[in-house]
């Protein structure tokens, strides 16, 4: 095959390539009064597009997730809050605590295993994050043996 050969062959075939696609592992589409919305998960570029209500960034999977579980039985009037979420080098526990019980509070990996288990002394107590992983984490919030709440903590950098 000649040189002009081969540019030709390119030439013809260049319209049907594209050079930049990507294999997207999760997506969805949704639409309603508002507006619609879709999103996948794993793409590397980023658009971003400002307005008067706001900033929307297209294409980045956003590192933020707060999720607390379903799983509940703190009593009528007591508050545990678990910030910031993701954690960097500290995880902050904020609770209505009541001295004469004993609480604790318990960190576990994606592989269930236990990383640390820690008395909750004060309202405010604060866990060292530092150590581990870019991962997700399971924080447990115990008292008297009892689990009262768990959390899914984000651990990125």
């Amino acid at each position: 095959m000649t040189f002009r050969t081969l540019i030709l062959v390119f030439i013809l075939l260049s319209p049907g390539v594209t050079a930049q696609q990507v294999t997207i592992p999760a997506g969805k589409s949704t639409s309603g009064s508002g507006g619609s919305l879709s999103y996948t998960i794993g793409q590397s570029f980023c658009h971003m597009e400002c307005g008067v209500n706001g900033t929307v960034c297209h294409g980045v999977q956003q590192p933020f997730e707060i999720s607390e579980s379903t799983h509940s039985n703190l009593p009528e009037g007591l508050t545990c809050m678990v910030y910031p979420n993701p954690a960097r080098d500290v995880l902050i526990i904020r609770t209505d605590i009541n001295k004469s019980r004993g609480w604790q509070c318990l960190l576990y990996d994606n592989e269930g295993k236990k990383l640390l288990e820690m008395e909750i002394t004060s309202g405010l107590m604060k866990i060292p994050m530092a150590k581990y992983t870019r991962s997700s984490y399971v924080l447990i919030i115990r008292v008297d043996g009892e689990n009262l709440k768990s959390y899914k903590i984000i651990k990125n950098q």
